[in-house]
């Protein structure tokens, strides 16, 4: 697949930060995730303030409704959507998600397969013990 094709899920924008002399501009430069694909932000930086946690998933859960096996995800954000990010992604990506970190040495982000295939199918099985 053509890297145009692909997507970085951003679970969050990251913050602005602000300096008198530089005016307003993002506290993390994520220019170097765009290698993977063009960037996509699941949810602006203040935007779950004031939601409760089923509200954020929701929202994370639409954000992510493109979501497929060739994109990737970078966790920045609030801590339930990172989770919710993470859910929806193993589930849309076949129990797998691309996620970027960033590799201080390199001083660029790395991709790194998490493969959660075996504990969605124990996890089904387990389901279907508890339903017989």
């Amino acid at each position: 697949m053509d890297i145009a094709q692909r997507t970085v899920y951003v679970v969050q924008e990251p913050a602005p930060a602000r300096r008198a002399t530089q005016g307003t501009r993002p506290s993390l430069d994520l220019t170097d995730a765009g290698r993977y694909g063009a960037l996509r932000y699941c949810l602006e930086w203040s935007e779950t303030a004031g939601l409760s946690p089923a509200e954020v998933v929701a929202r994370v859960r639409r954000a992510l409704a493109g979501y497929g096996p060739a994109d990737y995800l970078l966790m920045i954000g609030n801590p339930t959507a990172m989770a919710a990010a993470a859910l929806v992604a193993a589930l849309r990506g076949g129990g797998v998600v691309r996620m970027l970190v960033w590799d201080r040495d390199l001083r660029r982000y790395e991709m790194v397969p998490v493969d959660v295939r075996r504990e969605i199918a124990d996890a089904a099985t387990a389901q279907e013990r508890e339903s017989a």
